[in-house]
């Protein structure tokens, strides 16, 4: 994607983001499409903030995924 593409882009997204109460535009510095993908420890992360359980069950990453420690 080219820079003027990728400007736009993320415009729009933080614009849809600004929509909601709540809404929040989160940039993942080292992804283009596949952020789930590439890194999933942004997208757990980003959960966890707006599920306040996720933080009190006492879940924690393992290789980039939400886990119950054992």
């Amino acid at each position: 994607m080219g820079a003027a593409a990728r400007a736009e882009a993320i415009a729009s997204h933080a614009h849809r983001a600004a929509q909601s109460p709540q809404g929040r535009h989160v940039i993942a510095e080292h992804s283009s499409h596949y952020i789930p993908v590439t890194e999933p420890d942004v997208v757990v992360r980003e959960i966890a903030k707006i599920i306040p359980s996720t933080e009190n069950a006492g879940y924690v990453l393992v290789n980039g995924i939400a886990a119950l420690p054992k």
